[in-house]
């Protein structure tokens, strides 16, 4: 569960009733709270605008559009899958 906007200050998921923090040592009294797992978000489409906005990496960026084999199965990208 992604606890974003209105459900940022639950403590246990909605789903399955789990915790959203680990239990943290009772001993530290100014202890923060430690989350089980945490999403991380990459911006994926302004990363490749910067990307394809440089001359000298739209040539590595379209290798292998360009550059297709057929036939022979070299790299991954070329599979049906």
């Amino acid at each position: 569960m992604s606890y974003y906007k209105w459900d940022n200050t639950l403590k246990e998921s909605v789903f399955c009733g789990k915790p959203r923090y680990k239990a943290h040592n009772e001993c530290k009294k100014n202890s923060k709270d430690v989350s089980y797992k945490r999403l991380h978000y990459l911006p994926l489409i302004r990363r490749l605008q910067r990307l394809f906005a440089y001359i000298t990496s739209i040539e590595y960026m379209k290798w292998h559009d360009e550059n297709c084999r057929e036939g022979v199965l070299c790299h991954p990208s070329y599979g049906e899958a």
